[in-house]
């Protein structure tokens, strides 16, 4: 699978979620950047899609990333 159409679809379900999300392709990279406001912050993160991942591994994996940000505070 295509990793933009990946991080697409992934940015798709996290929407469904709340969390603001969407696929870029730069430089022979592919990410996928997006925030959440939780607890009265603006989390910002960045994943590469770089591994053969299902749409809902990658949302998870930066569902983790915003829920390690709130613990880090």
């Amino acid at each position: 699978m295509d990793r933009l159409i990946l991080a697409g679809d992934a940015a798709a379900i996290l929407d469904r979620l709340g969390i603001s999300a969407y696929g870029k392709r730069a430089d022979g990279r592919v990410t996928i950047d997006g925030w959440a406001s939780a607890q009265g912050k603006r989390i910002a993160f960045s994943y590469d899609v770089d591994e053969d991942l299902s749409a809902e591994d990658l949302a998870e994996r930066c569902v983790a990333k915003v829920r390690a940000a709130l613990e880090q505070g």
